[in-house]
């Protein structure tokens, strides 16, 4: 697990269930990077904001072969055409 990084992107779904429902989300930087968010109660939050902007706080970890953020804390990028 790496020290606390911040990371700005957007919120984007990653998997879905048979029903079509969100339950796995992720973060697409803009610099092409795309962390899955751990399913924590602060990634469970995260789901509401799926297509906006938001800075993510948290720790990077590597699992079959995929990098997951453990989100510690999260704010929305306000934009005027909100």
């Amino acid at each position: 697990m790496t020290g606390l990084i911040s990371v700005q992107g957007i919120i984007i779904p990653a998997d879905w269930d048979e029903h079509g429902e969100v339950i796995t989300i992720a973060v697409s930087t803009h610099k092409e990077q795309e962390f899955l968010l751990e399913n924590n109660r602060k990634g469970d939050e995260l789901k509401d904001f799926v297509g906006l902007e938001m800075i993510l706080s948290g720790f990077i970890s590597t699992k079959d072969g995929k990098d997951f953020l453990h989100v510690e804390n999260f704010s929305r990028i306000e934009r005027k055409d909100d």
